[in-house]
């Protein structure tokens, strides 16, 4: 199971939507897949808007299959 969870402190209580791709999946503070397959592997957003402005503020994840992973980084000067 991966649980994901977005948690917005405001006032008044912010609208939290999900992404998958660009694409909406869901809404609430959690968004859960409970099982993990390949086409789930994807960039995941939660998008919180505030009250009845369009205040908006995106996190995102990207959700990988189980492997072995080097980051690589470059330092150029």
């Amino acid at each position: 199971m991966l649980n994901l969870s977005c948690d917005v402190d405001s006032n008044p209580p912010a609208n939290i939507l999900w992404k998958k791709n660009g694409e909406f999946v869901g809404g609430g503070s959690q968004y859960q897949i409970p099982e993990v397959h390949e086409n789930d592997y994807a960039v995941y957003a939660c998008i919180a808007t505030l009250g009845g402005q369009f205040t908006k503020i995106v996190a995102s994840t990207k959700v990988l299959p189980p492997g072995i992973y080097i980051l690589l980084f470059f330092l150029i000067f």
